[in-house]
């Protein structure tokens, strides 16, 4: 047997009572498990490194802490302690000697819910700020509080709380993105809460397009600043100092150092306005590590459709190969995943596209004025404009906004007008009308402003109409110079009717049995495949086995294509409607031609029946007021119209060339 020694935890003797003894206190590091990620760059590999420490041990809870270098690199985890089904007990002491001791730079915590809940609990979060502030005194950064369970994760550097919450600001559309993750959800109204704020997420990028979107957002934004504003009236305590943006949302990073604020990037182009690609990319980017419903992800999906569709994206943007990718990558996600997917984006891909992310970000003093737009001529806001004041004053003092700032005059001529509404001298936050004007044409693009007569308070009275400008007449030169959008349209539908115009119109019309449905079927599929959200309007038909067979042959199963069995009082989403038949919707020429000026940037495609002539049913009205003309006969298509002529194509060959 081996022989007996004594353990001495702290302090002890031995035989001889007068002598003490002091232990050596030691960190050992024991041959742990392996891993198939080293390097932390997302909350996503923070979870799959959890998911082999956890283990099975899920019904107690347990706090863990990650150790890594300066490069992110896991160099070790402690398992704190292991508590009850619903507590467990965290030492912040305890937790910064053992992380000083290891030398680590970066830490990342993480408990376990065995409910199964996703949401932390107000302990949690001040668990998480006095950790993240503790680590700070000995220049260790909190990159990340991860809640586990074995059904998915909560991080708390994603959702933008990894400091606590954030302090009450004004919320506006320019930053109602960065800004809402850190309210604390408690405190708002069901109509306010994290669901209706996914749509807003989703939609933001439509706020200049859509007009239901943007009155959606701006009332949102409206009440939740009314909310918060409450709330600060209730909690009249020291104000709390802003945590800089990016030290709340900022995602671990693999070049994150711990001693350097995350948000001080030498890279970074202060621009204006984001470029829409490099917007879209940093949203793509954000999805990495999370988990998404079929719903978010098809809202991507559309919203980035529309922008090519519409050439906001071209083909000679900087990054359309990126774009291509992401457009490649969200289809095949959609149509691969159940209800929920947690998005992963291989690492070369992510640092790659993470850098174009992070490339550009707006001048701060764009953000303030447009925050002034918002405010100004508006009464009753003198608590947002106190708010934006010091905002400003701030950013000015400590140099944020330097003097050599292009909108530096225009900031003091803000300032000025705030300080004369804050003292009572006008009704409403004014500014003169043709900065206004010049600030709304740069800044607010797709708002029309009305001039109107304002009294020595700055409130409007007796609006005058837009005059409507005279008839341009322009030289044939000229017109042929000019460019217009097309729909970029490939294959072997370019061959039939060319390359239409976004918003072009189109009728189809064949006796029975000739191949029009499955023409305007796989036509359908094409441009929901290429060009975006397609609505086959399916009154012939309806939702029979036929549809079903012929959609199902032709491959036309794709989250784009959209089947109806009458016409949705809403076209709005929609850039291609196809109806079928317009015979049988009973619909009249003017009906038409209504929905084409209801619609101006949605394609309508027209099916119609036929005489036994083969003549389509109706007034020629009809074949008037379309761009294209196609008649199907004998599976043989034939096109006339104004973007190609003579265009023929066998309609049940379904091979596409591009």
């Amino acid at each position: 047997m081996y022989q007996e020694k004594k353990e001495i935890v702290l302090f002890g003797v031995d035989d001889e009572p007068l002598k003490a003894f002091v232990p050596e206190i030691k960190i050992r590091m024991n041959k742990g498990k392996a891993f198939d990620v080293k390097k932390v760059t997302s909350s996503g590999d923070i979870y799959a490194i959890l998911k082999r420490i956890y283990g099975r041990n899920t019904i107690q809870e347990n706090f863990i802490m990650l150790l890594l270098n300066r490069a992110n690199k896991l160099i070790g985890y402690y398992r704190h302690t292991i508590g009850s089904s619903s507590a467990t007990i965290v030492d912040i002491p305890m937790i910064i000697g053992l992380a000083t001791k290891a030398l680590a730079q970066a830490v990342v915590i993480s408990h376990n819910h065995p409910s199964g809940s996703l949401f932390p609990s107000e302990p949690d979060k001040e668990l998480t700020k006095n950790l993240s502030q503790a680590l700070k005194t000995v220049k260790i950064v909190l990159l990340d509080h991860v809640i586990y369970t074995t059904e998915g994760y909560y991080s708390f550097a994603d959702e933008g709380t990894l400091n606590g919450l954030n302090d009450t600001a004004m919320i506006t559309t320019e930053n109602i993105i960065s800004e809402y993750p850190g309210i604390d959800q408690s405190i708002l109204p069901e109509a306010l809460k994290q669901d209706e704020f996914e749509f807003i997420r989703e939609n933001i990028d439509l706020y200049n397009d859509d007009e239901t979107i943007k009155k959606y957002i701006d009332a949102f934004a409206e009440k939740l600043n009314e909310v918060l504003e409450k709330e600060s009236v209730k909690t009249p305590s020291e104000p709390k100092k802003k945590k800089e943006k990016s030290e709340k949302t900022k995602t671990p990073k693999s070049s994150r150092k711990p001693e350097t604020e995350p948000s001080q990037n030498d890279s970074e182009i202060q621009v204006e306005k984001l470029d829409l690609e490099v917007s879209f990319i940093k949203r793509y980017v954000g999805l990495h590590g999370k988990t998404k419903d079929k719903s978010q992800v098809l809202n991507l999906l559309n919203s980035l459709q529309k922008a090519i569709v519409e050439k906001r994206i071209r083909k000679t943007s900087v990054y359309a190969k990126e774009i291509g990718n992401i457009q490649n990558q969200l289809i095949k996600c959609y149509n691969q995943m159940g209800n929920t997917i947690q998005v992963n984006i291989d690492e070369k891909t992510l640092e790659a596209y993470s850098v174009i992310a992070h490339s550009e970000k707006t001048m701060l003093s764009v953000m303030y004025i447009k925050q002034y737009i918002g405010l100004h001529g508006k009464q009753d806001v003198k608590a947002k404009a106190q708010l934006l004041l010091k905002k400003i004053q701030k950013a000015v003092d400590t140099e944020k906004i330097a003097n050599t700032d292009p909108y530096i005059h225009t900031l003091y001529d803000i300032v000025t007008s705030l300080e004369t509404y804050l003292q009572g001298k006008t009704k409403a936050p004014i500014i003169n009308e043709t900065t206004l004007n010049g600030l709304m044409s740069c800044f607010c693009k797709g708002h029309k402003h009305k001039k109107t007569k304002h009294s020595l308070q700055g409130i409007e009275e007796n609006p005058t109409p837009t005059p409507i400008p005279d008839p341009t007449v322009i030289s044939s030169s000229e017109l042929a110079g000019m460019e217009f959008e097309t729909i970029g349209l490939k294959g072997r539908y370019r061959e039939l009717i060319g390359d239409p115009s976004v918003g072009f119109s189109a009728m189809v019309f064949g006796l029975p049995k000739s191949g029009k449905s499955t023409l305007c079927i796989d036509f359908a599929r094409h441009l929901a495949e290429h060009h975006g959200k397609v609505l086959f309007v399916a009154i012939e038909e309806g939702f029979g086995y036929t549809l079903k067979e012929k959609l199902e042959r032709l491959g036309a199963i794709h989250p784009n294509l959209i089947i109806a069995e009458k016409i949705p009082d809403d076209l709005s989403q929609y850039q291609f409607v196809f109806i079928d038949s317009v015979s049988k919707a009973s619909l009249t020429s003017q009906d038409l031609t209504k929905l084409r000026k209801d619609n101006p940037k949605t394609a309508f495609i027209f099916i119609f029946h036929t005489t036994k002539e083969g003549n389509f049913r109706g007034k020629q009205d009809f074949a008037h007021d379309v761009d294209v003309i196609i008649e199907v006969e004998n599976g043989i298509a034939k096109a006339n119209g104004r973007f190609g002529v003579g265009g023929k194509l066998e309609v049940f060959q379904n091979q596409e060339t591009f």
